[in-house]
């Protein structure tokens, strides 16, 4: 049985590809998988446990190569120390970086 935001999806989904002219359902289906993404469990995915261990690793620019398994490069980690400087909250600080990637994907399909 699928669950109700797989049901909404492919719904969104089968809409967006019925009604190609109306790019506010495009926008809809893409906020809402971006939202979903945003809300994901920890457990999800292979990786999510590495990163969030890295999160919480990461506390200075300078030895960050050195202590964590994933190789970031210096401008994540700097965010991830700025962050911190705020919160340590692991999910807030997922959920904040898709807010560009956001921005980009509607923008493109904006500009297509």
């Amino acid at each position: 049985m699928l669950s109700l935001e797989y049901i909404i999806l492919l719904f969104l989904l089968f809409l967006s590809l019925a009604l190609r002219k109306d790019k506010w359902l495009v926008y809809l289906t893409i906020i809402y998988m971006s939202v979903l993404a945003m809300c994901r469990a920890i457990t999800v995915g292979t990786d999510t446990a590495g990163y969030e261990s890295d999160f919480y690793l990461i506390h200075d620019i300078s030895n960050y190569k050195d202590i964590i398994f994933h190789k970031f490069e210096p401008g994540y980690a700097w965010l991830i120390i700025q962050y911190k400087k705020i919160s340590s909250d692991y999910m807030g600080f997922i959920s904040l970086t898709w807010i560009p990637f956001i921005c980009g994907i509607l923008k493109f399909i904006h500009d297509y």
